[in-house]
């Protein structure tokens, strides 16, 4: 699964981001693939870090794990890539 807190893949305040983790219809889960967002800060704890994201298509700041959020139009090196054709 994605790229855990690995520096070439961690994403920074200011970068455009977009959720690739397959939307799992759990009931605390606010957002889903593909939405696009602005991150806002970032979190870092023992295991894994948290992005906040103002999401585009709800326009409220979510908390998403940085596994789930890849940099728009960047290739993560983890065998996804941001670019949505």
């Amino acid at each position: 699964m994605g790229c855990r807190d690995r520096k070439d893949c961690l994403v920074e305040v200011g970068d455009l981001v977009v959720v690739v983790y397959p939307y799992m219809e759990w009931d605390w889960q606010r957002y889903k693939i593909g939405d696009i967002g602005i991150v806002l800060r970032i979190s870092h704890y023992s295991d894994y870090s948290v992005v906040r994201v103002r999401l585009f298509r709800t326009g409220k700041v979510e908390p998403i794990p940085t596994d789930y959020v890849i940099k728009l139009g960047d290739d993560n090196e983890c065998g996804r890539s941001g670019s949505f054709n």
